[in-house]
């Protein structure tokens, strides 16, 4: 059986089963959050990808947003200019939605695909599959979108 896409949801850890994973993929995802340690973390793993001589072009960089009242985090603007790279998209910090997933083990994206984060999984899928161009708009109300792609760590 083949397949157009296979996705590959890794540990976090860099590892010989992880690091096969990334050289023999076509597009990483790499996940990240805009707390002080995961984006240092990320800018961590960009440094080992690009040892590994993965082009940038491969690289989704995510942001999964938390909420914006706790310490410690920075903006998006902060954590592109430390990374290097620009955020793709975002993924909206939504308790209800996410929570009520978690609690029916019922993935929102099937129970809640209109919320403002299964439309950012679906606008993901989209660029994952080529669908749409690579440069997303934001689906968080009070900000505009802006940038490219990139995405795989915590």
């Amino acid at each position: 059986m083949s397949h157009q896409l296979l996705v590959a949801d890794t540990t976090s850890q860099l590892n010989e089963i992880t690091l096969e994973a990334v050289e023999s993929s076509d597009r990483i995802v790499l996940v990240t959050d805009y707390s002080v340690t995961g984006v240092k973390n990320t800018r961590l793993l960009l440094t080992v990808l690009e040892v590994l001589h993965v082009p940038p072009e491969h690289i989704v960089l995510v942001a999964n947003t938390r909420d914006p009242r706790t310490d410690n985090h920075l903006d998006r603007a902060q954590a592109e200019s430390f990374l290097h790279q620009p955020i793709a998209l975002e993924i909206p910090h939504d308790p209800a939605v996410v929570g009520a997933s978690i609690s029916r083990g019922v993935p929102f994206l099937s129970s809640a695909p209109q919320s403002l984060a299964g439309r950012a999984i679906t606008q993901l899928a989209d660029v994952l599959a080529g669908r749409q161009a690579e440069t997303m708009t934001d689906t968080t109300p009070e900000r505009k979108r802006q940038r490219r792609l990139l995405g795989f760590a915590r």
